[in-house]
């Protein structure tokens, strides 16, 4: 009866203050699907195993979190990205694609351990702001989302998107941008890879990782599953992503050269198993439309609005359902 009560309090308080109720992004399809349920989310996690300093080497990678806060448990979909601008976030194309079901999203940079965010931001009502000073991160809320219109999920080209913040972010020693490479990858480079994906027992920590020194080369040099296209492809054997990793990037020699986007494998083993390839979207080909979409398109897209009345009438339907 509680859960109900909270809901209807939820519920009156978007048609009170409508203006914190909508959202202003459709969504969303990401690799990783949770359910986080309070007593299952910091169950069986040890956290004493993270590096210092890790937000000071990687402090453009953002966690990318869609939630629906109506719901009974309580559950989010989650992706990694990277940020170009104040303002300008990447991410992959299936990390943006339409999930009516999940009407918010929410970007948090400058912390590597975010578990106790994800637990506030899931599990209490995502209507309103967090106090980012209580759990470090510089939370933005998504204004708009741009999947790059060469995105086929059928073949998962086109593998990259890009999402715009609502308010700019603060550059800090934990919070700073990183460039693109402007030509394409034409040899082996070692690279480094990263996100907050699940680890190979399919548990998600909520700890950002990231590996140096990972052997990366283009589709066209001798990848296994895929041989051409604009791929770049990890060493075999070496650390993979997982799910929760869709949409970060490579970065080698300073420089993003791609966005993880799928992985492959001949043995029907699981994700995150070393024998599993992992494949990046290439940059280079996008620049074009990333460059005019960062040009031109920094007011919101009115396709990817809800409306205050869309987001209110969907929110009954489903508090209906859940009374």
């Amino acid at each position: 009866m509680d859960s109900r009560v909270n809901l209807v309090c939820v519920f009156f308080a978007m048609l009170l203050f409508p203006e914190q109720a909508h959202s202003k992004v459709y969504y969303h399809m990401v690799t990783n699907n949770l359910n986080t349920n309070a007593s299952a989310l910091l169950a069986n996690r040890d956290y004493s195993g993270l590096p210092p300093g890790v937000e000071i080497q990687v402090p453009y990678m953002v966690f990318v979190m869609a939630s629906w806060s109506l719901t009974a448990d309580g559950s989010s979909v989650t992706c990694t990205g990277s940020i170009l601008t104040d303002v300008w976030v990447l991410t992959a194309a299936h990390c943006a694609e339409r999930r009516p079901n999940y009407p918010y999203m929410f970007v948090a940079a400058g912390r590597a351990n975010i578990v106790d965010y994800v637990r506030k931001r899931v599990v209490t009502n995502m209507l309103y702001g967090i106090d980012e000073r209580a759990y470090g991160v510089q939370e933005r809320k998504v204004l708009s989302m741009f999947p790059n219109p060469k995105y086929a999920k059928n073949t998962i080209s086109g593998d990259i998107a890009l999402l715009l913040m609502e308010k700019p972010f603060s550059f800090s020693n934990t919070v700073r941008p990183i460039k693109l490479s402007q030509s394409p990858m034409k040899g082996e480079m070692w690279c480094r890879v990263g996100g907050w994906g699940v680890d190979q027992a399919m548990k998600t920590t909520y700890l950002m990782k990231f590996a140096d020194n990972v052997r990366a080369r283009p589709a066209s040099m001798g990848c296994t599953y895929v041989q051409s296209g604009p791929y770049i492809c990890l060493q075999l054997g070496g650390p993979g992503n997982c799910q929760g990793d869709s949409g970060s990037p490579l970065v080698c020699d300073g420089l993003v050269w791609g966005v993880s986007s799928f992985g492959m494998n001949d043995k029907n083993l699981p994700i995150c198993s070393p024998s599993q390839e992992e494949f990046y979207y290439q940059i280079y080909p996008e620049l074009p439309w990333i460059t005019y979409v960062m040009e031109h398109k920094s007011q919101p897209n009115s396709e990817q609005i809800y409306s205050p009345l869309i987001f209110l009438i969907f929110a009954a339907v489903k508090l209906t359902w859940i009374l």
